[in-house]
């Protein structure tokens, strides 16, 4: 997942590469979701659930994508977990993590609100 860090992407340039790029390959914009990004980071997962200790971060914020990235660019991505964990194990636990993830969000607004300059 992409994500943009808006205190260091003006409005105008969040429309430029990222709302117009996106509308291109999925379509009509539809809002942003905002986070902390400590908020993400905080986020664990319990490799087994009957114990409370062994939960580990389950994902990572890449703060740089690349060389030439834009500097408020980040990237989140699974955090790694054990390689013991099986193929079906792991599916059922990144299920886990994306909903995690998508409780952590606020609401969808529009990106003037999410800005500050609307309603």
């Amino acid at each position: 997942m992409s994500v943009a860090r808006m205190q260091h992407t003006p409005m105008a340039e969040f429309a430029t590469r990222v709302v117009a790029p996106g509308e291109q390959i999925a379509g009509a914009f539809i809002g942003i979701g905002c986070v902390r990004v400590q908020r993400l980071r905080e986020l664990l997962i319990r490799i087994d659930p009957q114990k409370p200790r062994s939960a580990v971060r389950s994902i990572c914020v890449i703060d740089k994508v690349s060389v030439v990235d834009h500097d408020a660019h980040a990237a989140l991505k699974y955090a790694e977990l054990p390689s013991s964990i099986g193929e079906a194990r792991l599916g059922r636990l990144r299920s886990i993590i994306r909903a995690d993830l998508a409780r952590s969000f606020d609401a969808i607004v529009s990106v003037e609100i999410a800005y500050g300059s609307g309603e």
